[in-house]
């Protein structure tokens, strides 16, 4: 699945199936970026509240060129909110990252 026009238009009418698959696609990526900049007990609703804001955006109207920019961005800025309330964490251990990844 492309993320063209046809699938910001699903994604604007709020089809169930098109929003599942825009979360499965991107939930991994967020949380990866997370990881390591905010508290770990906020990663899993901050990814939420990431998603939200990029639908939101969309249904809005907003068309972005490169969607998967477009919900990076808004990451990247939801993270700079959230992390100058917490201490950075050590980086990730490749144990660690497969760990992780097992549990989305």
């Amino acid at each position: 699945m492309t993320f063209d026009e046809h699938y910001l238009a699903r994604l604007r009418i709020g089809d169930h199936a098109t929003m599942q698959h825009l979360d499965r696609h991107f939930r991994r990526l967020i949380l990866l970026k997370l990881w390591g900049q905010v508290r770990r007990e906020r990663e899993e609703t901050l990814a939420d509240e990431i998603m939200a804001a990029a639908l939101g955006g969309i249904q809005r109207g907003e068309a972005p060129i490169c969607l998967p920019t477009y919900i990076c961005a808004i990451c990247a800025d939801r993270v700079k909110k959230e992390a100058p309330k917490v201490q950075r964490q050590p980086g990730v251990t490749r144990e660690q990252l497969r760990l992780i990844l097992q549990k989305v």
